[in-house]
């Protein structure tokens, strides 16, 4: 195959024309200790898969692919809310791209022209026409706006509660800072109630929507990602192949102590490079 796509961040990558330390390590499930495979066990391991799914920052990895191939939360979302016939005004805890994607699809959509509004100065005069708020990464959040989203779902009849993933913090820079999670969750506190859906990972409702779009065989598939709670999970729940990468949010010395087996990755290396450097060197031999 000759494309490469991005899948909800998770590049979609061909094996058989793309390049993927010397070795990659494995955990037993049972035994919850490590294991090496050579580099031969790793020949035949890639022979079993045709694509692999990775959760990363694709400009940063090299990854390219074109715009139509993109697949994030936010599209996730939309999808979720079109199944569900959510129509109308929706009130976003958002950035530009939540709201772009969201507008694509016919919705009207605010929000953001809150992001300079300090403190509360006055009691949100909320649009009693809003049908949902959607809640995602927002790095202008403000007090105004939880209070106005809080006053959607409390005050509207009917008005949705959406998060589109539940990343609790995420990577960047060097430091680990608030995901998207974190904001569903503070409203959460205070609407009272948990959000009807997460629409990201590890959600098996975009899994099989990603498989159908792609035409993804699950058991020739592996899941590549940094966390466990929502990358690893994701391909386990939906029989995937997983790998964790040590580049992001899980740490090596945490891997002896998973208590959750959806949470086991099939293996781990310490980047994507390593990956990369494997792949070539099958390919060359």
């Amino acid at each position: 195959m000759s494309s490469s796509r991005y899948c909800y961040n998770l590049a979609i990558r061909y094996t058989g024309n793309q390049h993927l330390s010397d070795t990659v390590s494995t955990m037993a499930t049972t035994k919850k200790v490590t294991q090496r495979l050579t580099r031969e066990s790793f020949k035949q391991w890639i022979q079993g898969l045709d694509a692999f799914l990775f959760d990363c920052d694709g400009a940063s990895q090299g990854i390219t692919a074109a715009e139509a191939d993109i697949v994030t939360s936010a599209w996730a979302t939309v999808q979720y809310m079109k199944q569900h016939n959510i129509e109308g005004k929706v009130y976003i805890v958002g950035e530009a791209g939540l709201k772009t994607e969201l507008e694509l699809e016919g919705y009207q959509v605010s929000g953001m022209e809150h992001s300079d509004i300090k403190g509360l100065p006055h009691v949100p005069d909320i649009d009693m026409e809003t049908k949902a708020v959607v809640c995602g990464l927002d790095r202008y959040f403000s007090y105004y706006k939880m209070a106005y989203a809080t006053a959607c779902v409390r005050q509207i009849p009917g008005c949705h509660f959406i998060g589109t993933n539940p990343d609790s913090t995420y990577p960047t820079d060097g430091a680990i800072i608030p995901g998207g999670g974190s904001l569903v969750n503070m409203l959460e506190c205070a609407i009272g109630h948990p959000p009807e859906a997460v629409c990201g990972k590890p959600s098996q409702d975009l899994l099989q929507t990603i498989i159908a779009t792609y035409k993804l065989d699950p058991s020739r598939t592996c899941m590549v990602g940094d966390r466990l709670s929502t990358d690893i999970e994701f391909g386990n729940a939906g029989g995937l192949n997983t790998l964790l990468v040590l580049t992001g949010i899980t740490h090596e010395s945490e891997l002896g102590s998973i208590e959750n087996a959806l949470h086991v990755p099939d293996h781990y290396v310490d980047s994507v490079d390593v990956i990369n450097q494997l792949h070539a060197e099958t390919l060359e031999n």
